[in-house]
């Protein structure tokens, strides 16, 4: 008797938690795209003001930020970073290549769409990632 093979997909990558080399890609890509639009994500007024109507707080640093508002903190960000890929392509597909099971050469052989996903995804899941960093952000402050 035959045995029957279903039809399974293989996902096109696998993430995977950053390691600490992944750290100086990460902070290279947010000074080439600019620290201040990132910082403005986390200054955003209507963020701000959510965050101080929850805790009562005079002052709202970025980790109060990232936890209560993080979805639509995320969001800005990600959207910060689609607009600045151009500046850092070659970092993105580094760290993507770093912190996935793809070579360089394979993300960038990856059609548009899986390709996007895949940036949003990282952005979007690597969260304790991404807070470490706002952290950087939230010195002097």
């Amino acid at each position: 008797m035959e045995e029957v093979k279903e039809n399974v997909v293989e996902p096109k990558y696998i993430l995977h938690d950053p390691k600490s080399p992944d750290i100086f890609i990460m902070l290279s890509i947010l000074k080439s795209i600019g620290i201040n639009k990132f910082a403005s994500c986390l200054k955003n007024e209507g963020v701000q003001s959510l965050v101080k109507d929850i805790t009562k707080k005079k002052k709202v640093n970025s980790e109060d930020i990232a936890t209560i508002a993080g979805v639509g903190v995320l969001t800005e960000v990600v959207q910060v970073i689609l607009e600045g890929l151009p500046l850092c392509e070659d970092k993105v597909y580094k760290l993507l290549s770093n912190t996935s099971n793809l070579t360089i050469e394979e993300i960038k052989e990856l059609d548009a769409v899986t390709f996007l996903e895949m940036v949003v995804e990282f952005f979007t899941t690597k969260t304790d990632f991404i807070k470490a960093a706002w952290k950087l952000f939230d010195k002097g402050n």
